[in-house]
Order: C-alpha cells, then sequence, then structure tokens
C-alpha cells in the first residue's frame, strides 16, 4: 500500500486497523504523511485462508482522507478512497494475491 500525498497539506494519522490479517513487521500506516511526499505499509495474512482487510484515516487542514482495502481468500480484491474538501483520491494497481496498490490524493 502506498499513499501519495500530492497536496500542500501535511496528512496525520487518526487511526489505522485491521479487520483481517496482520501488519507485515515495521510497516504500520506512517503517523505523518508531509506535502508533496509519500508512505507506504503492508498487511498480510494471518493464517490459512484469511486474507486480509483494512483501513487508515488521515486528518488534513481540508478534512479527511479515507482509504480502506481488502484482499479476501477467495474473491476479488477491493478498494476505497475518499478525500473531502474537494480533493479527489485515485486508485492503482491491485490486483492478484499480493497485491500492491497505490492510492494518490490530488
Amino acid at each position: 500500500m502506498t499513499l501519495n500525498n500530492q497536496t500542500g497539506a501535511s496528512m496525520t494519522r487518526k487511526w489505522a486497523s485491521l479487520t483481517h490479517g496482520e501488519w507485515q513487521a515495521n510497516s504500520y500506516p506512517a503517523e505523518v504523511i508531509g506535502a508533496w511526499s509519500s508512505a507506504a505499509w503492508q498487511s498480510q495474512s494471518d493464517g490459512f485462508a484469511t486474507g486480509t482487510e483494512g483501513e487508515a484515516v488521515y486528518v488534513t487542514s481540508f478534512g479527511e482522507v479515507y482509504v480502506k482495502w481488502n484482499n479476501p481468500y477467495v474473491g476479488s480484491n477491493s478498494y476505497t478512497c475518499t478525500a473531502s474538501g474537494g480533493h479527489s483520491c485515485e486508485r492503482s494497481g491491485g490486483s492478484g494475491n499480493n497485491a500492491s496498490v497505490t492510492f494518490t490524493v490530488r
């Protein structure tokens, strides 16, 4: 998971959690993502037939940025990304079992 902050505002993590899976070692969502920068993190399955699903919320001067990912053991991957204050959030990548997805907030 990569979150690109293509805005002039810093993003501060409000919270992050996993419904399924576990955070990969030393790979928790960044506490702060500066303006015009990016951060990456990883979650993974924590057992047989579990997959991984999680979400993170960042607070900015223009509102909140919400990202969610779901890479189930069976079925298709799904993603959500929203940004408030007139900003957009786009996704690229994210297919397959070892998915790599990038969210870009503009």
